[in-house]
């Protein structure tokens, strides 16, 4: 009964899919036979039912689609208070090429692009120092928060892009 609450979107996705997929066959289906999908009964049926089942498990949760992306670019899905951090010594690093950085940054950045991070870790001497990262997006400030927590440092931040960080570390 607890897998029935639990998921009862899904397993109502799964049925209105199924259902779906059936009459997709019935009504459309496929004439010559050859097509994968629709020239069976089962197949389109189970076909529909996947994705029937996928589609209302985006729902199950408020903003679950938003988080899951999100959390795949890297972006925080978590409020942390980077004012604070900041305040307390947190190294910003921004991680575009130096002609982006030169467009435009957050006062005190330091600049390493994400492609030479690796040889210039030394820059980076404390591995106890928190950091946060950010770019243009928040793609590349992942790519190298992921490298500094490989190479050992232990407070490392995603601060996605630049200009949403700086609003963030200056709105208080």
């Amino acid at each position: 009964m607890y897998f029935i609450k639990q998921n009862y979107l899904t397993i109502v996705g799964v049925v209105i899919g199924a259902i779906a997929g059936f009459l997709y066959w019935q009504q459309v289906g496929c004439a010559s036979g050859t097509c994968a999908i629709t020239s069976k009964p089962l197949n389109s049926t189970l076909y529909g039912a996947l994705m029937g089942g996928l589609l209302f498990n985006l729902f199950k949760t408020k903003n679950n689609m938003f988080n899951f992306l999100k959390k795949a670019l890297g972006i925080n899905t978590t409020d942390n208070n980077y004012h604070q951090l900041v305040n307390a010594g947190a190294i910003i690093l921004d991680v575009r090429s130096a002609g982006e950085f030169a467009s435009g940054h957050i006062n005190g950045a330091i600049n390493i692009s994400v492609d030479t991070l690796k040889n210039n870790l030394s820059k980076l001497k404390n591995k106890n120092q928190t950091i946060i990262t950010c770019c243009a997006s928040g793609m590349r400030s992942n790519v190298a928060k992921s490298i500094l927590q490989a190479s050992g440092y232990t407070q490392v931040y995603n601060g996605g892009s630049w200009s949403n960080l700086n609003s963030k570390i200056n709105q208080n």
